[in-house]
């Protein structure tokens, strides 16, 4: 949460947390190449502190999908295996 919140005041000053500032963190920590379970860690630390600190409703769908993240991996390698 920190990290969120940092985030929150070095790029949206003054402005109210929204789930739209949410959605645009957790995008920023996927395409930093941080591994699936620490945005995963991220997206639900910042859920919780939305839904039950704050009281705000959240309207983020969940990005990462573990099972998604190793099947995309696998055809990935599969798919440079079979054209080598």
């Amino acid at each position: 949460m920190h990290y969120y919140l940092r985030y929150c005041h070095d790029h949206h000053p003054n402005e109210e947390l929204t789930d739209d500032i949410a959605k645009e963190y957790i995008l920023h920590r996927y395409a930093l190449g941080l591994d699936w379970q620490t945005v995963n860690s991220d997206y639900s630390s910042i859920q919780k502190f939305y839904k039950n600190i704050i009281l705000m409703p959240w309207n983020i769908k969940k990005y990462l999908d573990r099972e998604r993240e190793e099947t995309t991996h696998y055809i990935i390698q599969r798919r440079c295996s079979q054209n080598h």
